[in-house]
């Protein structure tokens, strides 16, 4: 490194942009701002918003290079965004925003070499000028992938264009809104959304566990999946009255409840695809201490954490394993003089470690094929 932090292996004249850049930056941090009108401050404010917003662009150039590379496989990591996580120390989350914009927003070009432009030209010229965010380009972007396959390629592109021109002068919520309007003018009865259109619409996501223990969903249902849930939920869900006394709990409350029961007699009937060979269990770890007092969280093995009072309340079920585990992290009486690891080894791996090895991986126990994701290389991206 250079004494102002710039990598001396790269070319000079990148290495001069970039000195410049943090040169430039840094004066403007120590600029005075009591001398300034008070419309000055906010031309300021509007230019440093403007030059940010142009930046992004560098970013989208940067993680399309990245992908023609193939820069994550030279590393291990996984995926573009998995490199940019572990160089840039991001959430997953977010270094998968900017690896869908790049895709979208930055520069392609053919197998030959040739200029295809970005995926949304509009958009790109407009964040390249500092006019739109990322949140502006983001709606956009969900509209036009929410479009039905049936439209034709200019109307797309006319769309494109008619949200980019609305971004440069509206808030997100309001170009939220207009987006819907165009929705509705080019597809007003939904009779061009196709079994297509639906099948790429289609998810169920699980967010986070909150340091409450509790867990947000989001989602779209298909048709038919609806039709499913609605016949389970019907059954499952249903009011129960007990001596007269009507039930308390809300409708959202009995769902939540319905869904874990029908999770729970799934997972009893032995009927659900085995995973890696192991049938579907669910595999909980606490600490003696935790086990001895009844108390605490014990963790599961796809990361979460659940109450050990619960844990204990389980465990007749045969498709909940408890795992006790000593102070320094032992597991007893589960080997055996054997090349591969015995799916007691394995529960117990997954009780133990809850996850994947590598530093900094997240994949929960049951994804990965070893203890870790990689084969033991331990390459790690320059810093």
């Amino acid at each position: 490194m250079s004494s102002n932090g710039v990598a001396e292996d790269l070319p000079d004249e990148v290495a001069s942009l970039l000195a410049e850049h943090a040169s430039v930056v840094g004066r403007l941090q120590q600029v005075p701002l009591a001398g300034l009108s008070d419309a000055g401050v906010l031309t300021v404010c509007r230019e440093v918003e403007r030059v940010h917003r142009m930046k992004l662009t560098v970013d989208h150039r940067l993680i399309v290079e990245m992908e023609c590379r193939s820069l994550a496989t030279v590393f291990l990591a996984r995926g573009t965004a998995g490199l940019l996580s572990e160089v840039l120390h991001l959430d997953v989350q977010e270094a998968r925003a900017r690896v869908r914009a790049a895709l979208v927003r930055g520069p392609r070009t053919s197998f030959t070499g040739e200029d295809l432009g970005p995926a949304h030209p509009a958009c790109a010229v407009a964040e390249a000028e500092g006019a739109i965010s990322p949140r502006h380009a983001d709606i956009v972007a969900k509209t036009l992938h929410d479009l039905p396959a049936s439209l034709d390629a200019e109307t797309i592109g006319l769309a494109e264009q008619t949200l980019a021109a609305h971004a440069c002068a509206l808030r997100p919520s309001e170009l939220a809104k207009a987006a819907e309007r165009l929705v509705a003018y080019l597809d007003p009865d939904g009779r061009e959304t196709s079994e297509v259109d639906r099948a790429r619409r289609r998810g169920f996501t699980i967010g986070r566990q909150r340091p409450d223990g509790m867990s947000r969903i989001s989602g779209e249902l298909d048709p038919m999946t609806r039709a499913l849930v609605d016949a389970a939920f019907s059954a499952a869900a249903r009011p129960v009255s007990e001596d007269g006394t009507p039930d308390p709990r809300s409708a959202a409350q009995r769902n939540h409840d319905a869904l874990a029961t029908l999770c729970r007699n799934a997972l009893a009937s032995g009927e659900l695809p085995s995973n890696r060979g192991l049938p579907a269990t669910v595999v909980v770890t606490m600490g003696l201490a935790d086990l001895e007092r009844r108390a605490g969280t014990a963790g599961t093995a796809s990361g979460g954490t659940v109450p050990v009072r619960d844990v204990l309340r389980m465990a007749a079920d045969a498709k909940w394993l408890p795992c006790v585990l000593d102070s320094t992290g032992q597991v007893l009486h589960l080997g055996q003089g054997q090349r591969l690891a015995s799916p007691a080894q394995r529960l117990a791996l997954y009780a133990r470690d809850r996850g994947c090895t590598r530093p900094g991986c997240e994949m929960p126990a049951q994804w990965p094929e070893f203890t870790t994701c990689t084969s033991g290389n331990t390459a790690a991206p320059p810093t």
